[in-house]
């Protein structure tokens, strides 16, 4: 009978892509999270990070921090956990 940590389970969403426990460690950039939602991303590009009421304007090769959503190239992708306390 196996634990039920070593499942796989959902960590949290980006826009209504699921990533899971063994995808988390692929993230290490917001162009990552972006890569995930089959956007294409070049290394130059800007992406808008939105926490709460602050929005600060971020290199896609910063790394990757879970917030309340990600504006690219006009697109608003709210970002939501899926574990742990509400944010």
């Amino acid at each position: 009978m196996g634990s039920w940590l070593s499942r796989d389970q959902p960590m949290f969403t980006i826009g209504i892509k699921t990533v899971r426990k063994s995808k988390l460690k692929t993230l290490k950039t917001y162009r990552d999270a972006l890569q995930v939602m089959n956007l294409e991303v070049k290394d130059t590009d800007m992406v808008l990070v939105v926490h709460g009421e602050l929005r600060v304007l971020t290199p896609v090769h910063e790394k990757f921090q879970i917030v309340d959503g990600l504006v690219f190239k006009d697109r608003h992708i709210p970002i939501r956990r899926l574990y742990g306390r509400p944010s």
